[in-house]
């Protein structure tokens, strides 16, 4: 099963209402969630669906991605800027618990560099996810009882795909 765990693309410094939740996608933002797009379609093993922080750089990304390669696109609260780590757990069980097709979640750092780093429990200590970048993780299956092990270190960081300068 895979899990794709995309930051959202190259955002504005600030917002024109001065809120950070308000700021938008450059255009390489723009260009980096359609190159994102091009790749995740020509995987062996593709997303099925896109879960997406409501919060504006996360969705225009998540939009921008999900209408490239037709897919469903789904805000989930749980991927905001402010929500715990453990509510992004909550949501990757919840999700995995109805299908073990692959998805992609877009979002913010920190959590979701966290995320990666908790699930791959890498020897480096902590993954950074830059802007604009998805982490591929391959997530194991407990057979015994049907479910992802979604959970510290039971994970694998099989690519990292991000748009050259």
């Amino acid at each position: 099963m895979l899990l794709y765990v995309i930051r959202h693309g190259k955002t504005e410094r600030n917002s024109v209402t001065g809120r950070d939740d308000d700021r938008v996608l450059l255009l390489r933002g723009v260009l980096q969630a359609r190159w994102l797009a091009d790749r995740l379609v020509a995987r062996e093993h593709p997303p099925i669906q896109i879960l997406s922080s409501p919060i504006m750089r996360a969705y225009q990304t998540a939009e921008a991605i999900a209408a490239r390669c037709q897919l469903p696109l789904v805000l989930a609260s749980e991927l905001s800027t402010t929500t715990a780590l453990g509510k992004v757990m909550e949501l990757l069980n919840t999700t995995y618990s109805k299908s073990d097709a692959p998805v992609a979640i877009v979002g913010h750092n920190p959590t979701l560099s966290n995320l990666v780093s908790v699930l791959v429990e890498t020897q480096a200590g902590y993954f950074e996810l830059s802007t604009g970048e998805c982490a591929v993780v391959e997530l194991r299956f407990d057979t015994s009882s049907n479910q992802a092990l979604i959970h510290t270190g039971a994970c694998t960081l099989i690519d990292v795909m991000r748009m050259p300068n």
